[in-house]
């Protein structure tokens, strides 16, 4: 499976999205957050990222169990 083009995405898309999430993060610690929406907005994504994280590695979980199956 290691060798396999997807997975080389979707480790690139879980890299991507830790990017993401540490750019927003940074933003609520040491950032200036215009408002209270502003900060409901930035936590929202967060929380999308994290849906989106687990979404592609419970579908490489899937894909590799199916491959191990064959």
């Amino acid at each position: 499976m290691r060798d396999d083009p997807s997975f080389f995405l979707f480790e690139r898309m879980l890299k991507r999205l830790k990017e993401r999430r540490k750019g927003i993060q940074d933003a609520i610690s040491y950032g200036v957050v215009p408002d209270y929406t502003a900060f409901r907005e930035l936590r929202a994504s967060l929380s999308e990222i994290g849906t989106t994280e687990q979404d592609l590695r419970d579908l490489l979980k899937r894909i590799d169990d199916e491959t191990e199956a064959d």
